[in-house]
């Protein structure tokens, strides 16, 4: 199976790549790299508000914008970490309507982060307790638009800038700020 095919699955199924090989049998799709996939995590762009609320409403958030920021990309990255702060204090208290209207907001946010060369890529998890439940959480990541570690599959191209990806190593995605 191709990349572009296991992002849809991993997507519609809201679960890790990895996950989609455990009880792969041998022989037809094995060709693809368990350990690399149980090493790495793929983070897909969001170029929409909607997108970057179902991240952030996962749970708990992390971030990460290890990189060296030109002010004004630092003002719009601490912008719109402002403003996922403010959702997650008032996000469980507001109209069922307040949602379109935040993701308008976010757009926006999006959309200037993209104007100033920063790309935001996410995902949504879920950790298994100790106790045998679940955790959800979403992780946000920002990248120059011309950081080398942004992938864009050869099927995506057609769709526009906006379908690219990154993959980070596991633990380096579990020590986030």
């Amino acid at each position: 199976m191709g990349i572009t095919a296991e992002l849809a699955l991993a997507g519609a199924f809201e679960v890790e790549i990895s996950e989609l090989y455990v009880a792969a049998p041998s022989g037809k799709g094995s060709e693809t790299n368990p350990d690399m996939l149980k090493t790495s995590r793929i983070f897909k762009r969001l170029v929409s508000g909607a997108a970057l609320l179902d991240v952030i409403e996962a749970g708990q958030l992390g971030f990460d914008a290890s990189f060296e920021h030109e002010q004004r990309q630092r003002r719009a990255i601490e912008d719109l970490l402002q403003h996922i702060g403010v959702w997650h204090i008032a996000g469980q208290e507001v109209e069922s309507g307040a949602r379109g209207k935040a993701s308008q907001v976010f757009q926006t946010l999006l959309d200037e982060l993209d104007a100033c060369g920063v790309y935001v890529f996410g995902g949504r998890s879920s950790k298994s307790q100790l106790d045998g439940t679940n955790r959800r959480e979403g992780t946000l990541i920002f990248k120059r638009a011309d950081d080398p570690q942004i992938v864009q599959p050869r099927l995506l191209r057609q769709f526009g800038k906006a379908m690219c990806l990154i993959t980070l190593p596991v633990d380096r995605e579990s020590n986030r700020d």
